[in-house]
């Protein structure tokens, strides 16, 4: 695992991060791992990798979860690059044998035995459209039903990589930032009481000093009233991030991450442009964050247009779903102005 500069150790708390392991030689797994590892994971965190295995027999739907001491244990399992790695950080290894779908087991599990503040990391094979909701993928059933923040890292572009050998494939994956660079962090708001909440989240669990934070957002509303509140709540969230950077004595002024505010075109559909802006900078976003307001149920969430599932299908570069019950807890208590804001929403 790459040195962990001092600058970069923003986080007051160890995170406890999940990772979902799949076959042992998935390429997805080992793609998502990958780049977990060189983007997200820090010396710091307490990382749970944990395996969901099909049972073939048993009449009784049970599921069976075991909790291993050493990584020699998880061979059947667990993909040696894995195991290289995970030895110089603090982990559990976690097996679930369910006669469920995997993606019920994990939820289960995560619903009942992993902190609250804990963050999800799972690979996708990047099915899209409908055949993504026929086939039934489980990045997208255990986003839509998972109490966490989960990170999905798609493996589309190298799903016919018989095995990854060379590390050059986990930073050029569309383009990525090489470990040890300023990361390019997009953070698509909708200028609503989630917004604010959202960020703190981020800033607290993911941001880190020498990020580069775009805001992507379209602060408009259906009044004026409700315009004026929406740039408002993202001239809060700018100044947000600004002070959290400021703050950062240990790191070099020019190492500093930025703010940038970038506003969409509201009279336009916001999830293609959310994508679009992805694709336009040619790979260089690390990684996009949304919220979700957690609607459940593929066709209703197809037929409401969810961002979150649409950015998940379709933007090239891994997602980070936040729920927004999750971003408010972490958030602390509004202020007057923002209940205000959310009550009158809610009236809407």
């Amino acid at each position: 695992m790459p040195a962990t500069s001092m600058e970069e150790m923003t986080f007051a708390e160890p995170r406890t991060v999940l990772f979902a392991v799949g076959e042992k030689d998935s390429i997805e797994t080992k793609l998502s791992w990958r780049w977990a590892r060189d983007n997200v994971l820090l010396a710091s965190d307490n990382v749970w990798l944990v395996r969901c295995r099909r049972k073939q027999s048993g009449w009784i739907p049970l599921d069976s979860v075991r909790y291993l001491s050493d990584a020699s244990l998880a061979k059947d399992w667990l993909p040696s690059e894995i195991a290289h790695t995970i030895r110089g950080m603090e982990h559990k290894l976690v097996v679930i044998d369910t006669t469920h779908d995997p993606g019920e087991a994990l939820v289960k599990f995560c619903e009942v035995e992993v902190p609250k503040d804990a963050l999800l990391i799972c690979g996708s094979r990047g099915r899209q459209g409908w055949r993504k909701y026929l086939l039934g993928s489980v990045s997208s059933y255990v986003v839509q039903r998972v109490p966490l923040p989960v990170l999905v890292v798609r493996s589309r572009k190298y799903r016919d990589i018989p095995d990854l050998t060379s590390d050059t494939v986990g930073s050029a994956y569309l383009g990525m930032t090489p470990p040890g660079k300023r990361r390019v962090v997009a953070l698509a708001l909708d200028g609503g009481p989630s917004s604010l909440p959202l960020v703190k989240w981020a800033r607290e669990y993911v941001i880190k000093t020498r990020d580069d934070v775009h805001l992507l957002h379209a602060a408009a509303g259906k009044t004026p009233e409700q315009t004026s509140d929406a740039s408002e709540t993202i001239r809060r969230c700018v100044a947000e991030l600004e002070a959290f950077f400021a703050e950062s004595a240990e790191t070099s002024a020019e190492n500093r991450g930025t703010t940038t505010s970038v506003l969409l075109d509201g009279a336009s559909d916001l999830r293609d442009q959310l994508v679009d802006y992805v694709d336009e900078l040619g790979g260089a976003v690390d990684l996009l964050i949304v919220g979700t307001r957690g609607i459940r149920g593929a066709l209703k969430r197809f037929a409401l247009g969810s961002v979150s599932s649409y950015c998940l299908a379709y933007a090239n570069a891994p997602v980070l779903v936040v729920p927004g019950a999750v971003a408010r807890e972490a958030a602390g208590p509004q202020d007057e102005t923002d209940e205000t804001r959310a009550r009158a929403d809610g009236a809407a």
